[in-house]
């Protein structure tokens, strides 16, 4: 789980300037009054043209540059306090998971799309370092929920996060800003923007985060989880004649520490049954071959907490037992109840790099038609490296690891084994282009219309390295074997010493889109838009190869290739009326289709199909947006209703994450509402309700294959587990008691055969290791849970926000704010199944600044 940090107490001071560029538009002007904190409304251009929020008949977010500042929203992870209906955690491969209106990412998959996209400067980024950087020289931040893709160059099923930041102004201008806070931390960002005469300016600005950890590894007795990174970024603006204007950007992102997320390993440790239908378990190797590793348990409990997984019941510790180099559970002791401290014989590394190249190109062919092109390119890369689990009790004294030690090429030399030592490396490599052809014509239609194209292409290669892993392979050598065992210390993909998941990965996607707008009347506005995507996917599956013969990959290979192409749409009507008791009302109805493709499964996972399916989404959406008290207050109301096809999800299937379908209800309400009743004091409050309800449909919880029933128990193969009768498997302990088999027997129960690429090739009972015996013991992979009326992952029913700021003006330019905001997160689910385990509390959240 990953566990809330503390926030950090900085102090800062800071000088800012503000300048609004010469012959500047009153929408500029507005913007730029919004961005130094005053009472105009935000200029938005989330319908791709410049707007004052409330009249975008779109449920919007908007935190200009100061509203950052004021309430401490200082990276993406920080969006969640200002966004009713959105959450954030981390995800798969190095990525986040941002869900709004409980629509996200929850699929392990490297071919899968994530449910809110990201852009900069509205360039969609496949891989972005959002909740990694901190925010600096930002403009504003728009958040749009719901289905996008008629006005946005990606598909998007649950909304749009678009940073737009600052661009160079034909004045001088600069700023500075440094913070010092517990844990050493210190901060410093900075801008400066120079004008290069008529035609050209340049805007360069940085940001510098240093700090130390906040964990402690009590093994090496370092701390863990620091941070030291900066971000840089440069954009040049070419404006040769007043109809022409051309931006180019490069921002930068390096980070180099020991992040470790705030992620500890929390276990109810299961040592295995005493006894099966009343038949007492003799041997400790079949108590340990019977154990799940961890009971079911909340992650709140204080056995949770402190406890360890029975390692006989994971891949590397259950090799080690079979072959000797340990006797059982070698996670004899209790970690420590204290969530920032961990047990691992190596201190985790994290080291990311991002290098982002736009150039935005805008022409006016007539006074009433802009033409836009937007190229972007991305190259991310990213290397951690982390243990989750260590041992407390020795190695035996084998023939590979004399006097108790033994050393592996990729974690070192050890007395104990390690169980699990992630060493993951992503590529991405992006390049996007956008043309757009916009009206402003002053009769009634006006068109928005565009064409885009991304070409991505992606590896992950996820490596688990375990000593005890590489131990087994060295002794299967010994008895004849010719397992390669890669000597380097970071593995390369040709030892067979570990679990080594390759993926590369290919995306060539194409898009037509465009909106029309007719403004029916005075105060009835009619939008409609239509999008076609067409998205080819290609991914090559490179077999697992642990402990088998031989170096490397094989030459043959699976090739994935599929092609996905989908006609959505939406539609909006929208009206102004004059109403006695406000200032300006907006009334909105809106239907929208959303979309996001498919991608593929392991094709040894014969549970699901090969390809999972696309996700659908038909959202319904009613809205008001108001200005009230002579425009000192707003009060914005929507509600919305989803109809969901295809909700993609993961399971765990083995060695491998297979994705699978599932349809869904969502519906809810938000409010989001400000009050200035005087010039030096602002209130504002977001709140959102969400219910969310997974359709008919079951599945097998891989992690509580039992389901509660007592007839049945649960059984641990080498690489999966299934379930069998309890009188069956008494039957076997008592073979076992009796010294007729051996208890290793066990982990051979189940009916997985091991294929060449070290997954599953069948489901046959009959081709279990027991089959040889004689012994029949039916199994299945256990009872399917129903999942009619479940909540979806990560979608807290209520989110709220509470803030309130008081400025005072000090003389000669001098303003001091105070501000404080509270935040409240109810509890929520991370899996699909709603196990009480996998249950998060809820939180608060309570800033304060001056």
């Amino acid at each position: 789980m990953t566990m809330k940090s503390t926030v950090l107490q900085t102090a800062a001071l800071s000088f800012f300037a503000l300048t609004v560029p010469q012959g500047a538009s009153a929408q500029d002007v507005a913007a730029a009054q919004a961005e130094a904190g005053g009472d105009g409304e935000i200029v938005v251009t989330a319908q791709r043209r410049s707007e004052l929020i409330n009249n975008v008949p779109l449920a919007i977010t908007a935190l200009s540059g100061s509203d950052l500042k004021t309430r401490q929203v200082s990276d993406g992870s920080d969006l969640e306090r200002a966004v009713p209906n959105m959450s954030f955690t981390r995800a798969a491969f190095g990525s986040t998971n941002y869900s709004i209106r409980g629509v996200g990412y929850q699929v392990v998959s490297t071919t899968a799309d994530t449910g809110v996209g990201v852009d900069e400067n509205n360039a969609p980024l496949a891989v972005n370092r959002l909740a990694d950087a901190e925010f600096f020289d930002v403009q504003r931040i728009e958040v749009l929920r719901g289905p996008q893709g008629t006005l946005y160059g990606r598909n998007a099923t649950g909304g749009v996060i678009d940073v737009i930041t600052n661009k160079p102004v034909d004045k001088f201008e600069a700023s500075l800003s440094g913070g010092y806070g517990n844990y050493d931390s210190r901060k410093l960002q900075g801008m400066i923007n120079v004008p290069l005469g008529p035609v050209f300016s340049l805007r360069v600005a940085g940001s510098a985060l240093k700090r130390d950890g906040f964990q402690q590894n009590s093994v090496t007795g370092n701390d863990i989880d620091a941070r030291n990174l900066y971000s840089t970024r440069a954009t040049l603006a070419f404006t040769p004649s007043s109809n022409f204007h051309a931006f180019a950007m490069w921002e930068h992102f390096n980070e180099d520490d020991s992040r470790f997320g705030g992620q500890k390993f929390l276990c109810s440790k299961d040592v295995g049954p005493s006894s099966v239908g009343g038949v007492t378990v003799n041997t400790l190797a079949a108590r340990n071959f019977l154990s799940r590793g961890c009971l079911k348990d909340s992650i709140h409990s204080q056995s949770s907490q402190t406890g360890n997984v029975n390692s006989v019941a994971t891949l590397g510790g259950s090799l080690s037992y079979l072959y000797g180099l340990v006797s059982g559970d070698v996670n004899g002791g209790s970690q420590s109840g204290d969530q920032r401290t961990l047990s691992q014989n190596i201190d985790p590394t994290y080291k990311a790099r991002n290098d982002l190249f736009q150039l935005n190109l805008q022409w006016d062919v007539t006074p009433n038609l802009q033409l836009t092109s937007l190229t972007a390119y991305s190259n991310d890369r990213l290397d951690t490296r982390a243990e989750f689990q260590s041992a407390t009790i020795p190695f035996n004294n084998t023939v590979v690891t004399p006097g108790g030690v033994f050393t592996d090429p990729q974690t070192g030399t050890s007395r104990f084994l390690n169980l699990d030592t992630d060493y993951d490396v992503y590529r991405t490599k992006q390049w996007s282009q956008e043309i757009r052809l916009q009206s402003s014509f002053s009769g009634p239609v006006n068109f928005n219309l565009g064409a885009f194209y991304m070409h991505l292409n992606r590896f992950n290669n996820i490596f688990i390295l375990s000593n005890g892993e590489t131990a087994v392979t060295a002794i299967r050598n010994l008895l004849g074997g010719n397992s390669y065992i890669d000597p380097n210390a970071n593995p390369n993909s040709q030892g067979h010493n570990y679990f080594d998941a390759y993926n590369p990965y290919t995306l060539n996607s194409r898009a037509a889109f465009g909106e029309i707008y007719w403004q029916a009347s005075d105060t009835v506005r009619v939008t409609a838009g239509l999008r076609y995507t067409s998205d080819h996917k290609d991914y090559t599956n490179y077999p697992i190869t642990i402990l088998t013969d031989g170096k490397g990959f094989p030459d043959t290979l699976v090739e994935q290739r599929a092609n996905f192409g989908e006609l959505t749409g939406r539609a909006n009507v929208d009206w102004r009326p004059m109403l006695s008791f406000t200032d300006k009302t907006l009334v909105y109805a809106s239907f929208s289709r959303g979309y996001k493709a498919g991608g593929f499964n392991p094709p040894n996972v014969v549970e699901v199909p090969p390809i999972y399916a696309p996700e659908f989404v038909n959202s319904f959406e009613i809205g008001t947006k108001n200005t009230l008290f002579d425009d000192h207050a707003t009060l914005n109301l929507t509600a919305f209703h989803y109809d969901y096809k295809g909700y993609q999800i993961s399971q765990g299937q083995g060695l491998n994450e297979a994705t699978a379908n599932v349809d869904a209800k969502i519906y809810g309400v938000e409010v989001e509402t400000t009050w200035s009743p005087t010039d030096r004091l602002r209130f504002n409050a977001q709140a959102g309700y969400l219910h969310s309800s997974i359709g008919a449909g079951s599945s097998v919880d891989t992690y509580d294959r039992l389901q509660g029933d007592p007839s049945l128990i649960y059984l641990k193969s080498l690489t999966s587990g299934c379930v069998a009768a309890v009188a069956d498997v008494a039957k076997l302990i008592t073979l076992i008691n009796a010294g007729k088999v051996a208890a290793n027997v066990l982990t051979g129960a189940c009916p997985t055969e091991a294929a060449p690429n070290g997954a599953y090739a069948s489901r046959d009972p009959s081709k279990n290791s027991l089959a040889a015996l004689g012994i029949v013991l039916p199994t299945s992979t256990g009872d399917p849970v129903n999942l009619k009326g479940k909540r979806l992952p990560n979608a807290p029913s209520f989110t709220a926000t509470l803030g309130a700021q008081y400025a005072l003006d000090l003389g000669h330019d001098w303003q001091a704010v105070a501000r404080g905001d509270v935040y409240h997160q109810s509890s929520f689910y991370t899996d699909i199944y709603n196990n009480e385990d996998n249950r998060l509390n809820g939180w608060n959240t309570v800033n304060l600044s001056v």
